[in-house]
């Protein structure tokens, strides 16, 4: 890969040409729409049970197919057609089957029940010594936590 990027480089000043300002505009609306798009996704995972909105993901495979067919004249065969349908099935299996009230006793994890009044623990780093040795680090806030009662 080194080799490829080495070669490539050396090729580079003979080859290049700039991107014209409507191709810099066309990659900058695909990347406004995907940035979107992301962010669409994270809100429906927040907002949803991730056992429903996953599946909807699958939905993608027909899009691709509808856009293939539309913009590029291409025809999914008979493999692709087949290896859809049985992805789209087993999402639809799950989607139905997580939607049932019986569904099973042991339910998957979806909140945490952890001590949230302590936290997580981070990781000791040099910097954090250095202000312990100089009573400013987090055991010196610890302690005046305890002191003042546990009211901040």
């Amino acid at each position: 890969m080194l080799a490829n990027i080495a070669v490539m480089g050396l090729a580079l000043p003979f080859v290049y040409r700039p991107m014209t300002i409507d191709h810099l505009g066309g990659l900058a609306l695909i990347a406004a729409l995907g940035f979107t798009a992301s962010l669409l996704i994270i809100a429906a995972y927040r907002t949803g049970e991730a056992a429903i909105v996953a599946p909807m993901q699958y939905s993608q495979t027909l899009w691709a197919a509808g856009f293939g067919i539309l913009l590029f004249g291409e025809r999914p065969d008979a493999a692709t057609a087949l290896g859809a349908a049985i992805i789209i099935g087993s999402g639809l299996c799950i989607l139905f089957r997580e939607g049932r009230a019986d569904v099973s006793e042991n339910r998957p994890v979806l909140s945490s029940r952890g001590r949230t009044a302590f936290g997580p623990a981070p990781r000791a780093t040099g910097l954090d010594r250095l202000c312990e040795a100089a009573g400013t680090g987090a055991k010196a806030a610890d302690a005046g936590l305890a002191n003042d009662g546990g009211n901040r």
